[in-house]
């Protein structure tokens, strides 16, 4: 208000007794590519609201600025999601509210903080990227090959058919290792 005086917004958008306040809420609509999870499963919109809900844990040590400013992200279709911001919250960057799915079919039954800590939350990852994980030696060494189900494959893409990764190596012996 212009008189000097402060209003407390307590979520109920209503002045000290007075009329409504009203604000600006706003919204994003994301449609996603139809893609695939690398064990052949559709990736959909759920998947990304999964993946929200994962966020929102007050189990993970993330930044939670983008959650908090939240009012709602909802799957709106198959492919689609809606994020709402909070009343008065206008986002500059709206365009990236937007969350990466996660595999919900493979993740779903557990929670953040197991995700965190449980080996056997995700054994074999599943992915919508360029590469899968063929070989993980937990501390010693990642090796990558092609996903079939990249969106992109038919383009022949990736290029590089094998990638290892090499952990805890010293200088010299990671030199040795190229």
């Amino acid at each position: 208000r212009g008189d000097g005086e402060f209003i407390t917004f307590d979520r109920t958008l209503t002045g000290e007794g007075a009329e409504p306040l009203l604000m600006q809420q706003m919204t994003a609509d994301f449609t996603f590519k139809p893609m695939t999870w690398s064990d052949g499963t559709p990736i959909t919109a759920a998947d990304s609201v999964f993946s929200y809900e994962i966020a929102a844990s007050p189990d993970l040590p993330i930044n939670q600025d983008k959650i908090e400013r939240t009012a709602s992200y909802e799957a709106t279709g198959d492919l689609t999601v809606t994020w709402t911001g909070l009343p008065g919250f206008l986002d500059l960057e709206y365009f990236t509210n937007v969350w990466t799915p996660l595999p919900q079919h493979q993740l779903g039954d557990f929670t953040a903080a197991e995700l965190l800590s449980a080996e056997s939350s995700a054994p074999q990852p599943l992915s919508s990227g360029p590469y899968v994980v063929d070989n993980w030696q937990r501390g010693e060494s990642l090796l990558l090959r092609p996903n079939p189900n990249y969106y992109r494959a038919d383009a022949g893409l990736p290029h590089i058919t094998e990638l290892t990764m090499r952990f805890d190596l010293a200088g010299e012996t990671a030199v040795n290792q190229i």
